[in-house]
């Protein structure tokens, strides 16, 4: 069992100190000539969604969305 838990430890350091060592900002494209015109804005309350779709070749489309507390919505 000891040794088994070495290598857990060994194993999640060498993820940790890999996935560090190759963290870096993200560098998005600059928005030169984008302008947003907000449509509509709103505030949700509370909601939990389960949504089930079978397609005609047998796959499942599964999609489920909550929240917690209010949240802003908006279509621009």
């Amino acid at each position: 069992m000891r040794r088994k838990l070495t290598w857990v430890v060994l194993l999640s350091a060498a993820i940790m100190v890999t996935a560090l060592f190759h963290a870096s900002p993200a560098w998005a494209t600059p928005a030169n000539g984008f302008t947003s015109t907000p449509l509509a804005q709103g505030q949700f309350d509370q909601f939990n969604i389960f949504n089930s779709f079978v397609l005609p070749d047998s796959q499942v489309w599964l999609s489920r969305q909550w929240t917690k507390g209010l949240s802003d919505g908006a279509v621009l």
